[in-house]
């Protein structure tokens, strides 16, 4: 065994424990939805991905902007696998957008149409709900698949919540400054 898959095992074990502990302290605060296991070892999975892999400035540079870019790459694709593939990786580059970093920032805004972050939460919602039922179709170890993004589509603001409690208590990712609080801070 490799030095680094030991890593990579040992962030996704320390991820999944930091994921449970936000998830405690909500629920302390917050009435949560009964959560599939699978769900929170499929968010870690994610997680461990995005750092052992440099994926995420791909996705953002090459990913599909509207939804009729959705729909041509998913028409480009040979089989249910390939379509379930793409329709999942959009909506997890919009679920760590929007639960990692700090959303649009007023980015995305075109000439004939406005993107918004519940825009994005609405799509990622869709894509998690298609590659959910394009699982179903697929033969049956894909079913423990479909039931997970299934979740992820009905429930995604819980998720979404998690990332964001984890953004700043666990993973200290804080917003970048504005121009007028670095002034104010340089200047005081």
């Amino acid at each position: 065994m490799e030095a680094i898959e030991v890593q990579t095992r040992d962030l996704f074990g320390w991820f999944t424990e930091k994921i449970l502990e936000v998830r405690r302290a909500r629920e302390k605060r917050d009435v949560l939805s009964e959560e599939d296991p699978t769900a929170t070892i499929y968010l870690a999975g994610l997680l461990t991905h995005m750092i052992a892999a440099p994926w995420l400035a791909e996705l953002d540079h090459n990913g599909p902007r509207l939804d009729i870019d959705m729909a041509q790459r998913t028409s480009k694709a040979d089989t249910t696998r390939q379509r379930m593939e793409i329709y999942r990786s959009a909506a997890d580059r919009y679920l760590l957008y929007l639960g990692l970093w700090d959303g649009l920032q007023g980015r995305q805004q075109g000439r004939y149409y406005q993107i918004t972050e519940d825009n994005l939460a609405n799509r990622a919602c869709a894509y998690y709900g298609y590659a959910a039922d394009l699982a179903h179709r697929l033969p049956p170890p894909s079913s423990q698949t479909a039931k997970v993004l299934n979740e992820y589509s009905l429930n995604l603001g819980m998720y979404l919540g998690i990332l964001l409690a984890m953004r700043g208590d666990v993973l200290h990712l804080y917003p970048a400054m504005t121009k007028g609080e670095e002034f104010h801070l340089l200047h005081t």
